[in-house]
């Protein structure tokens, strides 16, 4: 069992998203995930997008074209699928800056990718 959040799960999580793709004459984008408050202080990752591959990078690389913000209850309930990220974002509950057209040109990638695939989430410890 991975704990969320850590070097491992982020493996479990670059693994699953190694299947990702996007459509190949869509611009790169990068979108940066930041949990604040985590037992381990905050986090931070960067979903890529180049070339229509999608990856992910812990830590932060660079500038993202939209970083999303939220706490680490927030980010729980979403992993675990409590919580619709959509929900959370109409509530407040995720903050968001940056440039959303970024985010519009990869709809199509970012509207069926579960933050936490089914199998992962599975295979999650939660602190």
């Amino acid at each position: 069992m991975a704990v969320y959040l850590s070097a491992e799960w982020f493996q479990h999580l670059r693994e699953a998203l190694g299947e990702a793709r996007a459509d190949q004459g869509a611009p790169d984008v990068v979108l940066r995930q930041v949990v604040t408050g985590t037992p381990g202080g905050d986090v931070s990752y960067q979903i890529e997008i180049r070339a229509g591959q999608a990856s992910l990078v812990a830590g932060t690389t660079g500038d993202a074209d939209m970083t999303f913000t939220s706490d680490y209850p927030t980010a729980v309930a979403i992993a675990r699928g409590e919580l619709s990220t959509q929900s959370a974002l109409l509530e407040g509950r995720i903050r968001v800056s940056g440039n959303p057209v970024a985010l519009s040109t990869h709809q199509a990638v970012f509207g069926h990718l579960d933050p936490v695939p089914a199998g992962l989430r599975a295979e999650t410890t939660f602190r």
